[in-house]
């Protein structure tokens, strides 16, 4: 259960990462768009405060995609409040800080009960880390499709057509 639960979150991980790259390569579209809005911005016009509004909205929320996505890709580790204080002090074999000053005799010395409550605590947070990665995943993505949209929306709205002879 635990290797499912950490390949949950490099799944995660790596959809957060594709989710970044795309709205990265978005970036300097953005910028072309948002210097496109401020041509607009002097407009006396109805369709010209609709072009800046919906354009204004789909870029914050293009910013927004990438806050929470690269929020999602950040250390992902939220230390719990102990349950008992005395269980933190001990020795266990998952915990890494004490890992590291561990020898053999101690890693084989500790019962198969502590063991497997040591797993079911790193089972649970590794849950928790795996939830936040996809529900960030999941913002992110609803950022970038309605950013997109808008943005788009606001290119249609405020673009002068001019029609063909």
């Amino acid at each position: 259960m635990l290797s499912t639960a950490q390949e949950a979150i490099r799944y995660a991980d790596t959809k957060l990462g594709l989710l970044l790259t795309a709205v990265a390569v978005t970036a300097p579209t953005l910028q072309d768009h948002v210097l496109w809005l401020t041509d607009r911005w002097n407009a006396d016009s109805l369709r010209a405060v609709a072009t800046v509004v919906v354009g204004g909205t789909g870029v914050t929320l293009m910013a927004a995609a990438v806050a929470f996505t690269a929020s999602g890709l950040m250390p992902r580790l939220h230390r719990p409040p102990p349950v008992d204080p005395q269980a933190e002090r001990e020795f266990n074999r998952f915990a890494w800080p004490t890992l590291t000053n561990a020898t053999a005799a101690e890693l084989t010395a500790l019962p198969n009960a502590e063991v497997r409550a040591e797993a079911a605590r790193q089972l649970i947070a590794l849950s928790g880390i795996a939830s936040r990665k996809f529900r960030r995943f999941a913002i992110g993505l609803g950022c970038a499709v309605v950013g997109s949209a808008a943005v788009v929306l606001s290119g249609l709205v405020g673009h002068d057509f001019v029609p063909r002879p």
